[in-house]
């Protein structure tokens, strides 16, 4: 394997792992509601907010099983686009905790 060729794979792996993470967290803050059924935002929750965060989760959970069935076989490149991608989502772990420590 070329030294270009993990170079790259190295850094989609942590692309993946920082973008992933965020995709996910704004996916689920969409889905899970911020008001209740009786309120007057109800409709407009369930009109747009409901349906972004459903096709957004759907897209990233394709994205993860397209990633995954496309390092099936290889067992090192796996290993580093994960290794990689779980350092991305410490990385943003770090970040948001220093941003809601600080109020950034």
């Amino acid at each position: 394997m070329s030294i270009l060729k993990r170079i790259l794979l190295g850094v989609s792996g942590l692309t993946y792992g920082i973008l992933g993470t965020f995709w996910a967290l704004l996916s689920i803050a969409f889905v899970v509601p911020d008001c209740t059924p009786a309120s007057y935002e109800w409709d407009e929750y369930t009109g747009v907010s409901l349906p972004i965060g459903i096709i957004s989760i759907l897209v990233f959970t394709v994205t993860s099983v397209c990633i995954l069935l496309a390092f099936r076989n290889k067992k090192f490149e796996r290993g580093l686009f994960y290794i990689l991608s779980a350092f991305g989502v410490t990385a943003d772990v770090v970040a948001l905790t220093i941003m809601r420590r600080y109020g950034i």
